[in-house]
């Protein structure tokens, strides 16, 4: 893919020329490399721009990189490569002309550690406060180096070493920002541990939400940042571990369980590895996931249990929407869509439910029904200053065919991050609004055919059809 390397001198690194203050190291002995798909002086285009790699001169490591996700390729015809963690960054390219030209990529910010004040821990933190800051400019302001992280941390910032949790709780409390800390390090896995652990990371990831991780390895810790996952929609596992050897207590699919390797930045070996989903719960300490909001009480997969077992599956919602529906019937065309989706709800072997969970303020709830029927509806509900700003799960609501080859929803369940209500379940045909103090339920019925529509999914890498 890339095919041209060009060669910039000293390039503006803040993150080396904070490593050269105080020691005899030059920031200008710094290069930049660039990588092409086409010659550069050929009028580039940003597709051809693979992106660039800042090296130091002593060791030969990366103190700044920035490769475009399109040198992820995906699996196979079935599979493909998912990177909801994506940010742009444009990039000034010189030319031999002492001319420049300007270029957008794709990706996710990478940093090598220089086995000084800038460790694995350091390196992976700084990437993800770089892609919290293309998001919101408020995000980790001045945070633009190790020793600056260091420095937030409470240590010196010209010690050797990596963070320990506790400094890594320092750094975020300084920084005066919301984070996650999952510990993980004393639990015995079992099989519920595990596959709360693996939703609740997915969850986070499908958020947008970097997660970094800590795991261990032979010789003691290591960090890595977890940016986005393969998938394979031919999965045996998916529909036979349900269908063949799932408890009566099972009501619904992991989505986790198409899930191959999780896309991974080591500041060892480079940018988007490929890590055996399988492992995760093996290998993993903690979890340091920063997040936009300081009001999530519950954690994923407490918030789709919540959902299904609340509405869907509960006799007294049952019965609730059995009198409403009675009252007033479904279009013709909903009642298919719904009795649809009522077949998934007790199937016989391997074609259940699959709730997907994903972390959406008011605003963006609004945004993902604008062009659906509902969304006045929606509207009504959260379209005023502290709803659009309110954060909920999004339990979205699918089942194998139409989650795994169109990546389509029937509906979605609104679960509040703060005080685990629900404030809205949309099912084929029909949706509840619950609102108020007493939480009455406001019941519409929708007067088109609502199909399903396609779920939230941002930033699909390469999928071969």
């Amino acid at each position: 893919y890339l095919k041209t390397i060009l060669v910039e001198e000293a390039p503006d690194n803040i993150q080396y020329t904070d490593e050269c203050k105080g020691t005899d190291k030059d920031p200008c002995s710094l290069l930049r490399y660039h990588f092409f798909n086409a010659e550069p002086e050929d009028n580039i285009q940003s597709a051809d721009y693979g992106g660039y790699c800042d090296v130091r001169p002593d060791v030969g490591s990366i103190a700044d990189a920035f490769i475009t996700l399109e040198t992820i390729t995906s699996g196979g015809k079935d599979s493909y490569v998912f990177v909801p963690c994506r940010c742009s960054r444009t990039t000034t390219i010189p030319l031999k002309d002492a001319s420049s030209i300007k270029r957008e990529i794709s990706g996710f910010p990478y940093l090598e550690k220089n086995h000084e004040e800038t460790m694995c821990a350091q390196a992976a933190l700084l990437g993800v406060v770089q892609y919290w800051q293309t998001k919101d400019p408020s995000f980790y302001k001045d945070v633009s180096s190790g020793k600056a992280i260091n420095r937030l941390a409470g240590v010196d910032e010209d010690r050797k070493g990596g963070l320990t949790s506790a400094e890594f709780s320092n750094f975020f409390e300084q920084a005066g920002h919301d984070v996650m800390l999952l510990d993980y390090s004393m639990r015995i896995f079992g099989e519920v541990d595990r596959l709360h652990l693996a939703t609740d990371i997915y969850s986070f990831i499908e958020s947008e939400c970097p997660v970094i991780a800590g795991v261990k390895t032979r010789n003691g810790g290591h960090v890595l940042t977890f940016i986005g996952h393969t998938f394979d929609k031919n999965s045996w596992s998916a529909m036979a571990d349900p269908g063949y050897y799932g408890k009566e207590n099972i009501f619904f699919h992991e989505n986790t369980s198409w899930i191959e390797n999780l896309v991974v930045q080591d500041d060892n070996f480079g940018p988007y590895y490929f890590f055996p989903f399988h492992r995760l719960s093996k290998i993993i300490n903690c979890a340091i996931i920063p997040l936009p909001t300081d009001s999530i009480k519950i954690m994923p997969h407490e918030a789709a249990n919540l959902a299904v077992r609340e509405t869907i599956y509960s006799d007294e919602f049952g019965e609730f929407l059995r009198v409403e529906l009675d009252k007033n019937p479904l279009l013709k065309e909903n009642q298919h869509w719904f009795e649809e989706f009522k077949k998934h709800l007790n199937p016989t072997c391997g074609d259940g439910l699959v709730p997907r969970t994903v972390l959406r303020s008011g605003a963006q709830v609004i945004s993902d029904y604008s062009d659906h029927e509902f969304k006045y509806v929606v509207e009504a509900l959260l379209n005023h200053p502290l709803a659009k700003k309110r954060y909920y799960w999004a339990v979205e609501l699918s089942w194998p065919s139409i989650y795994c080859f169109g990546q389509r929803k029937s509906g979605t369940i609104l679960v509040d991050t703060n005080s685990a209500s629900i404030d809205f379940v949309h099912i084929p045909g029909v949706c509840i609004a619950f609102s108020g103090d007493d939480r009455e339920p406001f019941v519409f019925g929708a007067a088109e055919e609502d199909a399903p529509f396609d779920h939230h999914k941002p930033g699909i890498v390469s999928e071969r059809k």
